[in-house]
């Protein structure tokens, strides 16, 4: 189990203990005011930050220390109030899950919204509704209708719906725990749009943490089509041209499943990362 599922599964997966999703026990916890303040000033917190990173990571002498110093930004400090303290524990602020981990959660939580995507609408000043918040996230960003076009109560079966078309456009799914435990959001997004994920991915930060699957290619099975490699966006998919097939680098790899999914021969498994001694603590 990684660091989180051991502090908060209780032999699970983190997101898959129901309370976790559950707006009374966010109410209990005493989450309600994390989340009006992050409704309050969300465009201005992804935003500045999204910023400040981008530049400060174009200094390459600089790179080094300031991603340190904007990964303890991230996960201690409130970029708009130096007074305020986050709750990022354990420095977590979401997770790739494969769709069937993510139609998992939206079914437990049963309370699935449908919002426009802030990178997007921030990046691109685009409206793409792919953004699912749950329980107690999606509640209270209906107490600030200004900061979203619309903000919908959605059903179980339409949320899923919405996954599975996400899927097949090739986005990645996360999982947003935050503050944790909660799991208050799922996004479908991808790089270089998504501002979760690309500070991951180009900038080295530890926001999003990689999920409980690897990736692996049966050269017997694998025909050398290349479908799976325009899905990987964390560039842990290559072909060898001394075989024909497709390579797979775990030590990359996410575990999205957009890559098994995609494949028409199935050559593609998703395995335990916890199987793997090698990986098992590379989250």
């Amino acid at each position: 189990m990684c660091d989180i599922c051991t502090a908060h599964g209780g032999g699970k997966k983190w997101f898959e203990v129901k309370r976790h999703v559950e707006v009374k026990f966010a109410k209990e916890m005493g989450f309600e005011p994390w989340e009006k303040d992050h409704w309050q000033h969300v465009h201005q917190q992804y935003a500045q930050l999204a910023a400040q990173a981008g530049d400060a990571m174009a200094d390459p002498v600089m790179a080094e220390n300031v991603r340190k110093m904007i990964d303890n930004l991230i996960f201690q400090i409130h970029p708009l109030n130096k007074n305020v303290t986050f709750t990022f524990p354990q420095g977590h602020g979401a997770q790739v899950l494969t769709r069937q981990e993510i139609e998992g959660v939206i079914k437990l939580s049963g309370e699935p919204y449908l919002i426009e995507c802030l990178c997007r609408k921030m990046i691109n000043n685009a409206s793409d509704r792919c953004c699912i918040p749950l329980g107690l996230h999606g509640e209270t960003a209906e107490m600030f209708p200004s900061k979203q076009e619309k903000v919908e109560r959605i059903s179980v079966d339409e949320a899923i719906a919405l996954i599975r078309k996400f899927n097949e456009q090739g986005r990645v799914h996360t999982l947003a725990g935050t503050p944790l435990p909660m799991a208050m959001a799922v996004c479908n997004c991808e790089v270089p749009n998504c501002i979760a994920l690309r500070p991951r991915v180009d900038m080295g930060f530890n926001y999003i943490i990689r999920g409980h699957s690897v990736a692996k290619v049966d050269v017997d099975k694998c025909i050398g089509c290349k479908e799976c490699l325009s899905r990987c966006q964390f560039g842990a998919i290559t072909f060898q041209n001394a075989t024909g097939r497709a390579r797979i680098d775990m030590w990359k790899c996410y575990g999205c499943g957009l890559c098994a999914e995609t494949c028409p021969e199935k050559a593609i498994e998703l395995i335990d990362r916890e199987s793997l001694p090698a990986l098992k603590d590379w989250w």
